[in-house]
């Protein structure tokens, strides 16, 4: 009986099989790591940012397109005050247009709590459930009073 070695056909389909085996357990550890890294990735892109909240509470209060206060005679805006007449769903609609870049649903609430009176929740019109929410102190001018106030923001990220 000749051995498989002695032939030079016998020689290469050893040599191609090695090769096959290689190939095949190099392939099957790259599918593995793409399906770990989809599957890790995935679920990532699905999670509401840590700082996200933080980063919409303060343009909320900052920004006098969205609903702080800003006094008519001086021009100032007065930084962690709401305007409680300014807190409706237009302002809130021209504060986020420069914000869609994000795939954020958000529902906002305000509340007085010196005279318990809480406005309407306003919200984007994506947002359907909450995902996370955040609790603020603030300060609410309502007919140039001052009150203490609570604004609530709700985050929903869009799957």
């Amino acid at each position: 009986m000749k051995s498989l070695f002695n032939h030079k056909k016998g020689f290469e389909a050893v040599e191609k099989s090695f090769y096959y085996a290689i190939f095949s357990f190099v392939l099957v550890a790259v599918l593995f790591l793409f399906g770990y890294y989809v599957g890790s990735e995935g679920s990532s892109i699905t999670k509401v940012p840590k700082n996200l909240n933080e980063d919409l509470f303060y343009s909320l209060i900052i920004n006098t397109n969205c609903f702080a206060y800003q006094n008519l005679d001086s021009g100032r805006t007065f930084v962690g005050t709401i305007d409680w007449d300014k807190f409706n769903q237009h302002n809130l609609d021209q504060c986020f247009y420069a914000k869609a870049r994000y795939n954020l649903g958000y529902r906002i609430t305000l509340r007085n709590m010196i005279t318990g009176q809480q406005k309407s929740p306003i919200s984007t019109p994506n947002f359907k459930t909450t995902d996370k929410s955040l609790l603020k102190k603030i300060k609410i001018i309502d007919n140039n009073n001052l009150y203490d106030g609570e604004l609530k923001i709700e985050v929903q990220k869009i799957r």
